[in-house]
């Protein structure tokens, strides 16, 4: 199969969807590359959206801790729904987006991923793994800080479940090995798929 004909097959665009820091942004990234797929993060897209309604800069996490889950959720769906409808007026399909850690819970995002024809890969990745990655710079304000472990657990198996259940395709990267390594999982899940195996 020549590089230029990859992924043909498989309905675009792609979203990566997965719980935080299981790699979905550099995974998308280099995957995107290696099939000349246009990137673009969902935290991006939501800063270049509070960019053009705020004089200075607001961070992602700064916007949810002030104005809240709900705020969060609208602006999260708007931005995806308003860059999907640009990118269809310039007639651009070849998309790659990587979700948000907490996109499954925001029902207005997930029903029009659906309707936008396109494919979604849970990328998955082992409990303790995504809890020793999220740990690293110390217990996050998301999880319980008398039981952290005990609360990411909670989340994990929640999220897990969901994320299965809006998913086309399942993509078990569990392991700790290089990213690129991951990436090359991905591919081959992505070949054996466009090959109709």
């Amino acid at each position: 199969m020549k590089h230029n004909q990859l992924l043909k097959k498989i309905p675009l665009p792609l979203f990566f969807c997965g719980l935080k820091h299981c790699g979905k942004s550099t995974l998308g990234r280099l995957i995107a590359e290696k099939h000349h797929l246009l990137f673009s993060d969902a935290d991006d897209l939501i800063l270049d959206s509070l960019q053009n309604q705020y004089e200075r800069s607001v961070s992602v996490r700064e916007y949810y801790r002030i104005f809240g889950r709900e705020a969060f959720a609208e602006i999260e769906f708007a931005s995806l729904r308003n860059y999907l409808a640009q990118s269809a007026d310039a007639k651009e399909s070849r998309l790659l987006v990587a979700l948000g850690g907490g996109a499954c819970d925001n029902n207005r995002l997930i029903q029009h991923i659906k309707i936008s024809g396109g494919t979604v890969f849970y990328i998955q990745q082992d409990e303790k793994i995504l809890l020793t990655r999220i740990m690293k710079n110390g217990i996050p304000p998301f999880l319980d800080q008398n039981a952290p472990e005990v609360s990411f657990h909670n989340l994990f198996r929640e999220r897990d479940e969901k994320y299965r259940g809006i998913s086309d395709y399942i993509i078990d990267i569990s392991g700790d090995q290089p990213i690129e390594q991951s990436a090359g999982m991905i591919n081959n899940f992505l070949m054996h798929l466009e090959a109709g195996e």
